[in-house]
């Protein structure tokens, strides 16, 4: 995938969220969603690489969704952004803030398998 994000333009992960990738590696392979560990690293690293390249110009392009009033709990102005691979059923939701016009930090991630997912009113 080719990275179109703009090089003053930075997304980034809060630790909550870097953790939440780490478990989801291991989660995925040891409930055989993936029968090799680095299907699921690069799965999970897909993920991160869409959120990174998208965030930015869903803003450039005007967008930007703002987060459902549930997921306050994560920050006071947030917007979010979707991302379902192809042939897939689970849909990613990264929830962020924005800093000025170039910065962009994720500080929730869930999918459409949690109880979060009844407070998401998008169909992707």
């Amino acid at each position: 995938m080719k990275n179109t994000v703009a090089k003053t333009e930075q997304v980034v992960f809060n630790e909550s969220v870097k953790f939440l990738f780490f478990e989801l590696i291991d989660t995925l392979y040891q409930k055989e969603y993936f029968g090799f560990l680095d299907e699921a690293k690069e799965y999970v690293l897909e993920i991160e690489q869409y959120f990174k390249t998208e965030i930015p110009k869903l803003h450039r392009l005007g967008l930007s969704r703002e987060a459902m009033p549930y997921f306050k709990k994560y920050g006071e102005k947030l917007f979010f952004a979707a991302y379902r691979k192809t042939k897939t059923r689970t849909t990613w939701y990264a929830f962020y803030e924005i800093f000025g016009e170039r910065y962009f930090k994720v500080v929730h991630i869930t999918n459409n398998h949690t109880e979060e997912a009844a407070y998401i009113n998008y169909i992707l």
